[in-house]
């Protein structure tokens, strides 16, 4: 059984959406990214949203070549690191997104 659960705002659900990613947890937060390049920071204690930051990318992408694939967030210097399917690298400060 379960401790808490959560849902993820809908982010990365349609047919062209692929989440591949393992879930990073670092000082109690949770870091998931979804397929639509979504990232979410969950507090593990409760299961509460710390941050959202919300990809907004533009869904007519033509250059993936096998689906909205995301396999990843990286952490370091205090910054969560993910490069988005629209080829930009984005550094989100690990506090607030």
């Amino acid at each position: 059984k379960g401790v808490w659960r959560v849902r993820l705002n809908g982010s990365g659900m349609g047919p062209p959406y692929s989440g591949e990613a393992q879930p990073i947890v670092h000082d109690g937060i949770m870091y998931v990214i979804t397929g639509a390049d979504d990232v979410f920071a969950i507090r593990i204690d409760s299961g509460e949203f710390a941050w959202v930051y919300e990809s907004g990318l533009e869904p007519g992408i033509s250059t993936v070549c096998c689906s909205w694939t995301s396999r990843g967030v990286g952490i370091g210097e205090g910054k969560l690191f993910l490069g988005r399917l629209d080829g930009k690298l984005l550094a989100l400060d690990l506090a607030t997104g």
